[in-house]
């Protein structure tokens, strides 16, 4: 098939999490198909503004669109693509801009669920009160009319828990799910031990990931951690790393270690969770990361909720008293499972399928729940 995929182009920070999945799961479709990517640029923030009060809408749906369409649509008909994939919820109107430009002759159309806006706001800005809901119904309305009408042929959500979100308010039975793969799998050495040590590692660029890091070093004092250790990555905080934090390379294969999530907003599919877990680290998370890993009973013993990190050095307590040997093979099968269930070639397969029955498929008669 000839694929044209249209993502986000990168703002520097905010270049994170998508920008690996798109780029990974091009990556893997390629082997069999034709992908041609299109980065799409922002419009102005003015402009974001003024359309989101005229149309009453939250600011992301006017993030994208405007002469861009013209270009993705020109790109589309000169390869006479098959299928065109909007991978982010925030190129909903772009992409109803690309489908009155094409026509009734346009390709199928799918789009890829990054977050579901309306979950995700009423969560990140859970502190805001009455606004994050009146926010969250922006959201959902513009939801709805996308999701619920004929404008994609297919729909792909990243975790199992947004595929669910998905499903209510489009009304459709065929939500596709394609998780980010986890990455190369670091090695436990088979005398490996139990390191009463904390690594914070990945990106805090978006603002609420930023807000919850910050959450989390003003709780992590020690005093509360004790004598577990509090270290990071280079990448967590660059030059700007609190005085007396131990900068560490990830993948370290000489011990188990834990593996903090400081998100403490559920949305959005936690790619660091399986990072962290084939970095040889017991995954400690604010937010609800386990429903993803259900596929391994190991998952609740290996995946714990925190509430503070006052809850760490417990945790690292309980872990620590058992052998050694025994915990690390344990942990070692379950790392396995999830290397083996979480692979860019198996997740981007769930993406060719929907590719392909969307395009079996006009719109109209896209599958829909009673």
């Amino acid at each position: 098939m000839r694929i044209v995929w249209v993502s986000r182009a990168g703002t520097g920070a905010e270049d994170q999490g998508d920008n690996v999945y798109d780029r990974k799961m091009c990556a893997a479709l390629a082997g069999g198909h034709e992908i041609e990517p299109l980065a799409t640029a922002r419009l102005g923030r003015a402009r974001q503004l003024v359309g989101a009060a005229v149309h009453l809408s939250a600011p992301e749906t006017f993030v994208f669109g405007g002469a861009e369409a013209a270009r993705i649509a020109e790109a589309v008909t000169v390869g006479r693509a098959d299928a065109v994939v909007f991978s982010h919820e925030h190129l909903d109107r772009l992409a109803a801009q690309v489908r009155r430009l094409l026509g009734p002759g346009a390709p199928a159309f799918l789009t890829i669920r990054h977050n579901v806006t309306s979950d995700a706001m009423r969560h990140i800005l859970a502190d805001a009160g009455p606004a994050a809901d009146a926010y969250a119904l922006l959201a959902r309305r513009q939801e709805r009319a996308a999701l619920a009408g004929p404008l994609f042929e297919g729909i792909v959500a990243l975790s199992h828990r947004d595929r669910a979100l998905l499903a209510g308010i489009s009304g459709r039975k065929d939500i596709a799910l394609a998780m980010p793969g986890a990455p190369p799998a670091a090695p436990l050495a088979p005398d490996a031990r139990i390191a009463r040590e904390v690594v914070l590692t990945g990106t805090y660029g978006w603002f609420p990931k930023a807000r919850d890091l910050r959450r989390f070093i003003a709780e992590a004092t020690p005093a509360v951690l004790g004598d577990v250790a509090l270290t990071a990555e280079a990448s967590v905080f660059g030059a700007d790393a609190p005085p007396g934090l131990r900068i560490v390379d990830g993948g370290r294969g000489d011990a188990l270690r834990f593996g903090v999530i400081t998100d403490r907003f559920t949305a959005g599919h936690k790619l660091k969770t399986a990072a962290y877990i084939v970095q040889n680290c017991i995954v400690l998370t604010y937010a609800d990361v386990a429903g993803d890993f259900s596929f391994s009973p190991a998952a609740a013993q290996f995946i714990r909720r925190i509430a503070h990190a006052r809850d760490i050095a417990p945790i690292v307590d309980k872990f620590s008293v058992q052998p050694a040997d025994a915990l690390c093979a344990a942990f070692a099968a379950f790392k396995a499972e999830v290397a083996a269930a979480l692979t860019w070639t198996g997740q981007a397969a769930e993406i060719e399928a929907a590719i392909a029955a969307a395009v079996s498929r006009p719109a109209a008669q896209a599958s829909r729940t009673a």
